[in-house]
Order: structure tokens, then sequence, then C-alpha cells
């Protein structure tokens, strides 16, 4: 048999009717291969847990019995993958590109209103440098009014991100192949238990 690549199996699995569809597409109870009864009712993808509750229609190698809910934990991971494959089509937001929120809500007062501001959100720039160039031409004076300098709230922020370790995001590529290489792995080893399996029965029956 040949090599069937991890990425297909994932496309196949997402375009197959278990996961886009309704479990049951007729109006009588489906086939279970696992226990051989009809017993899986109609209904909508998120109630699967429910419905099929032998899991006849996951993939052999998932590992449902690890799960309390197996089917939400294979959508979930179908999800994941799906989402990352769009934002390195870039059809949806990158995290790695996204510019993280950094502004603070500043209330209106009299000392913002002398510094042309009248209130809402902003970076105040607290690590000017001293030196520039002011706006009338002036050296050796930051151009920055000493109440953006100052501001409690830009530098309260600040402390805080300088105590905090930097946040290590998982890059898209790096979620897609995971999932890829943890599918791969589930494979192999239903393989490898297919033919044991396979094995043995050759045994019991004397090939």
């Amino acid at each position: 048999m040949g090599v069937v690549s991890t990425g297909a199996v994932i496309y196949s699995l997402l375009s197959n009717d278990v996961v886009t569809n309704d479990a049951a597409s007729s109006e009588c109870l489906e086939f279970c291969t696992k226990c051989e009864k009809r017993h899986i009712q109609q209904g909508m993808l998120q109630d699967l847990d429910d419905r099929d509750t032998c899991g006849s229609k996951l993939p052999d190698w998932f590992p449902k019995e690890r799960y309390k809910r197996p089917w939400e934990a294979f959508a979930n991971m179908m999800n994941q993958y799906v989402k990352a494959c769009k934002m390195l089509d870039g059809t949806e937001e990158n995290p790695e590109t996204k510019i993280p929120w950094d502004k603070e809500y500043h209330e209106p007062s009299e000392e913002w209103e002398e510094a042309g501001r009248f209130g809402g959100w902003w970076k105040c720039r607290i690590e000017d440098e001293e030196g520039e160039s002011s706006e009338d031409g002036e050296e050796g004076k930051s151009s920055v009014p000493d109440v953006e300098k100052n501001c409690q709230l830009c530098h309260k922020r600040k402390a805080e991100k300088d105590r905090s370790p930097p946040e290590r995001v998982e890059s898209p590529s790096e979620i897609k192949q995971s999932i890829e290489d943890w599918i791969n792995e589930r494979m192999k080893q239903e393989m490898v238990k297919d033919r044991a399996f396979v094995k043995a029965r050759m045994e019991t029956e004397g090939y």
C-alpha cells in the first residue's frame, strides 16, 4: 500500500461529512461500526459526543480513550489545524505579525489640555531621549511635554512589562507541524497494531 501524507489524511477528514455535517443524514438511526447497532441519532456536530458514544466515526488512530469527550477534543484539534493553515496562507490574522496593544486610557485634565491632548487612548513617550530638538528647533531640549514623560499609567505598564518574561507565541507553522507529527505518530502506532492483529489471526488459522 502506498504512503499517504499526513496532510492528505487531515484534508480528507475535514472534507468528510463526519467533520463538516450532521452525523446522521437519514431519518433512521445510523449504524455504529463499533457495537454493530443502530443508535447514532441525528443532530449537530457539537452533539457527536452524546450521539456517537462509541466513537465509531472517529479515526482509528485517534486515542478516544484518553478523553472524556473525544469528539470535542478531535474537533478542537482540527480547528487548530485549519486556523494555522489560514494564518499561513494569509486568510486569518497571524499573532506573530499582530502589533500588541500597548495603549492606556488617559482621562481629560488641564495638564493634558495644555499639552494639546484631550483624553483618550495613547502610549506616552516616557522613554524619549533627552537632547532631541523641540518643535521650535531648540537643541538639547526634548519635545515631549513633562506630563507625557511623567505619565504614571504608562510608567506602570512599562514596569509590569519589564517584570514579565517575554511571551512565547507558537507560530502557525509550528502548530501545523506539531499536529501533523502527532497524527503521523498515532497512525504509525495503529499500523503496528493492525499488523500484529493480522499476524496473530494468520497464526491462529494455521497460515
